[in-house]
């Protein structure tokens, strides 16, 4: 994931806000968060495209058509409007920013607070859904939970809400869950178990 400076991040949060309006206003949002997360996959998966999108070499008028010939009808209107409007500014490198900034805004307008999750192992079922009402308790609000797993991490658990690393008194309280994570990562080692497989 490409890395934004404070800048860039300010810039993406003014267009972020101004598109959450707009979707919140359509009943959109839904939708144009969708169709914003896969944009940014596709830029991803097609370096072609990518640069097409961020090329000095490309006319900003020249590629304002290209724009409305992909995606008009494809796109809400209000996504591929903003896309223009990025384009004329020379701000369409900043998509990716658009995108993680439009779900801050739209998570924080539900109460909902991001978390990110990394596990030794991933969670199963009934670990996941204790740890999620952990968090709800803790923040007051609904939990996004995005999980990672990394077999390298030693701790078996390490929670990070919005930009902030969980408070060592916030940990005291999974220390119980980071025990079970623990000793089952201890015990799929020891038999041998491909449990990354399927992550």
């Amino acid at each position: 994931m490409e890395a934004f400076d404070e800048s860039m991040l300010a810039v993406a949060s003014v267009y972020a806000e101004a598109v959450f309006e707009l979707t919140r206003e359509r009943d959109q949002e839904e939708l144009v968060s969708g169709q914003l997360q896969e944009l940014c996959a596709y830029l991803d998966r097609d370096p072609g495209f990518a640069a097409f999108i961020t090329s000095d070499a490309i006319e900003d008028e020249a590629r304002g058509r290209s724009l409305e010939r992909l995606f008009r009808g494809r796109l809400a209107d209000t996504l591929l409007d903003t896309l223009q409007v990025m384009n004329r500014k020379g701000r369409l490198g900043l998509l990716q920013a658009l995108y993680e900034q439009y779900q801050h805004i739209r998570h924080a307008g539900h109460n909902q607070a991001e978390v990110a999750v990394t596990t030794a192992v991933p969670l199963e079922k009934r670990e996941r859904g204790e740890l999620i009402e952990r968090l709800k308790q803790m923040t007051g609000k609904e939990i996004v939970l995005e999980e990672r797993v990394n077999q390298a991490i030693f701790g078996g658990l390490i929670i990070e809400i919005g930009d902030h690393l969980l408070d060592a008194s916030l940990a005291t309280q999974l220390k119980l869950m980071r025990r079970k994570l623990l000793a089952r990562a201890g015990q799929e080692i020891h038999s041998g178990k491909e449990y990354f497989a399927a992550t």
